[in-house]
């Protein structure tokens, strides 16, 4: 192998979170009606709350957090200024573990607690698994998108491009700019991930005329990198698109490195 370039799909996005947070706050406030204190008024909050939520992966071997927190520090932030016409913001992310089902119900509690909207969620599923729900009761969902629900559901607006679109981007770069001419990827098997790093990859390859000389998905759960940083090697990989997530791209990495 020539050398390797890596490339991480960008799952956290915080200035495009907090860009949505504040979206989220202002159309919130214009429904509020106009007298009362406004998101930057500097006294307590005495109204009602106005309850907004979100689902996330929080728990299991790979952790999604950034994004929750994110959101919730700048609704920390109105709550201290007032909040909307005296409204505070009441917050509540809940945790899909990673399963359909829980993230169905977890849509459900939150609607069911008054949720106007959801924003911030950082899941594997819950948009694919909510979509149709969240288009039935009305609520728009705001995640940091990255199941293929999250980019084609009525009621989704993620506040990212997407993984799938920050693939195709980078093989256009490496191939473009970079003049790379042996382009692999490497990606982990999340649930719902496949069809969505499938489509990219077919795009990019009908549309620039380029096959890749390596396309393989590996488990989420795996800790044995050796055979795709060896297959790497083998099929002359002069750039490599690998996601994963940090702790394993770690020993990723390490295992490339040993096969120079």
């Amino acid at each position: 192998m020539q050398g390797h370039r890596t490339r991480r799909v960008g799952r956290r996005r915080l200035p495009a979170l907090a860009a949505a947070a504040v979206a989220l706050t202002g159309a919130l406030g214009a429904a509020g009606g106009a007298g009362a204190s406004g998101a930057h008024a500097r006294h307590r909050a005495t109204k009602a709350p106005i309850v907004v939520g979100a689902i996330s992966f929080l728990s299991g071997g790979s952790v999604f957090g950034a994004s929750n927190e994110g959101a919730a520090a700048y609704f920390h932030y109105v709550n201290r200024h007032g909040g909307i016409h005296g409204h505070k913001i009441e917050y509540t992310a809940l945790d899909d573990a990673a399963s359909p089902a829980t993230a169905g119900q977890d849509a459900r509690q939150l609607v069911a607690k008054g949720a106007v909207a959801l924003v911030g969620g950082e899941s594997l599923l819950e948009c694919g698994v909510n979509a149709a729900y969240f288009k039935k009761v009305g609520i728009i969902d705001a995640p940091q998108g990255i199941d293929s629900g999250c980019f084609s559901g009525a009621n989704e607006a993620p506040i990212n491009y997407g993984p799938y679109v920050n693939l195709d981007i980078d093989l256009l770069y490496a191939r473009n700019v970079l003049h790379d001419t042996h382009l692999c990827v490497v990606t982990d098997n999340a649930p719902g991930a496949k069809p969505g790093d499938d489509a990219a990859v077919a795009k990019f390859e009908k549309e620039t005329h380029t096959k890749l000389a390596y396309y393989t998905l590996f488990p989420a759960t795996t800790s044995d990198y050796m055979p795709y940083a060896i297959a790497a090697k083998s099929h002359h990989c002069d750039y490599l698109y690998v996601t994963t997530q940090p702790a394993p791209s770690v020993t990723f990495m390490n295992d490339l490195a040993t096969q120079g």
